[in-house]
């Protein structure tokens, strides 16, 4: 199976603004090649990277989300999510998605396993203070918007 981005100018395009580190031109280009192409995986994973960079981790979150309903394998965004939650604060959300992801890529196994490794004795390191994860968001992202509206061109 080829991901329709492989070859689509529009995403080729998106890559090289942000490339060049211009995150709010590649973001346009990557939501307006996922109206073209809805079920594309690298795009929800290059928008949920961009976000990412931008330190927008609600949407970057949403956006790997969106890969894993499509690909409940794909370590891509399984490494994305579980960076963007650990960014976030929510470490065992970030542990849980790890584990997720050395249980399915065995090519990401050590690494995942180190990243679990460490925010467990981050865990422990707390004992004396506040261990549980964050209760709000520190992006200040309202979860309940949508991505963008499907089918609408963003310009």
């Amino acid at each position: 199976w080829a991901d329709p981005a492989q070859d689509n100018i529009r995403f080729q395009i998106a890559k090289k603004f942000e490339e060049k580190g211009d995150l709010d031109r590649a973001l346009l280009d990557y939501q307006n090649f996922l109206v073209e192409e809805p079920k594309s995986q690298m795009g929800y994973n290059a928008l949920g990277r961009v976000y990412s960079k931008k330190k927008a981790y609600g949407q970057a979150a949403l956006n790997y989300q969106e890969v894993l309903k499509l690909n409940p394998s794909n370590s891509t965004a399984l490494k994305g999510l579980g960076k963007t939650r650990e960014a976030q604060g929510f470490k065992e959300k970030a542990i849980a998605q790890y584990r997720l992801l050395a249980d399915t890529s065995p090519e990401d196994k050590n690494w995942a396993e180190s990243k679990i490794k460490t925010l467990m004795a981050l865990k422990k390191s707390n004992q004396g203070g506040k261990v549980s994860d964050l209760t709000s968001p520190q992006d200040g992202f309202d979860y309940t918007s949508s991505l963008f509206k499907k089918g609408q061109r963003l310009t």
